[in-house]
């Protein structure tokens, strides 16, 4: 039987679960498809011949008018209108609270390793530019500031909403530069605000940097509000007032 062409490209796609393409490219993707993927372990992956560096196969949007409502969209090449979605959608929502899951599970030491290791994920990369509707673990606080903040989580959260506002406001943070705001929870300052709003003022690479977050009233969530370089002066000036 014959493949569509767009589909058979896609053959031997081996990325990460995280990785946002599986957003739109999840079998099946189309009327008939019979594509699939299915779980394999890293050392599969490595022989199969995917490594860090390995890329998602680039896939542009084409337009399509709906011919019963005029509606027009864009979707991506080779994908039926109505199939470019992840039919378990919440899949990111959930692979993101079994990772905040763990992470508050785990010891400092590893949470923490864990924690920069996922700063450097394509999730968090596609999180901090805005492009997938979900949110990711970015850090996790220490203890010390954990005990004064008073959270039942000392996972730090970043939503695609933020990653968004970021990305538009902050152009100049790039999302490896994501990997910063752990380093600041080590070895920053905290300066209090209210209604559970925090600002950790901290230096990386001669620059000064603060990283606001928030936590909820209940205390089960920590939420990134921004992140961003600032002046020193502007620095020095807020901790002066703690």
């Amino acid at each position: 039987k014959e493949h569509r062409p767009h589909h058979e490209d896609k053959e031997g796609t081996v990325l990460p679960i995280d990785d946002p393409f599986w957003l739109t490219w999840m079998g099946p993707n189309g009327w008939g498809c019979k594509c699939g993927v299915r779980q394999i372990s890293e050392p599969e992956a490595r022989r199969r011949g995917w490594t860090p560096e390995t890329r998602a196969p680039d896939v542009p949007d084409v337009p399509f008018e709906n011919s019963r409502t005029g509606e027009r969209t864009n979707v991506p090449m080779g994908i039926d209108p109505g199939f470019a979605s992840n039919p378990g959608q919440t899949r990111l929502n959930n692979v993101a609270a079994l990772l905040k899951g763990e992470l508050d599970g785990a010891d400092e030491a590893r949470a923490i390793s864990a924690a920069r290791d996922l700063a450097r994920s394509p999730m968090v990369k596609a999180v901090s530019e805005g492009k997938v509707d979900s949110y990711t673990p970015i850090a996790v606080l220490p203890t010390a500031p954990l005990e004064r903040i008073g959270t039942d989580t000392r996972v730090v959260t970043m939503s695609a909403q933020t990653g968004d506002k970021q990305f538009k406001k902050h152009p100049d943070v790039k999302p490896a530069d994501y990997a910063r705001v752990q380093e600041g929870l080590l070895s920053g300052q905290y300066v209090e605000q209210s209604d559970g709003r925090w600002q950790v003022y901290f230096r990386s690479s001669n620059r000064w940097w603060r990283a606001a977050f928030k936590r909820t009233r209940d205390g089960k969530e920590i939420f990134l509000l921004s992140f961003h370089r600032v002046r020193a002066k502007d620095a020095e000036r807020a901790l002066k007032k703690r």
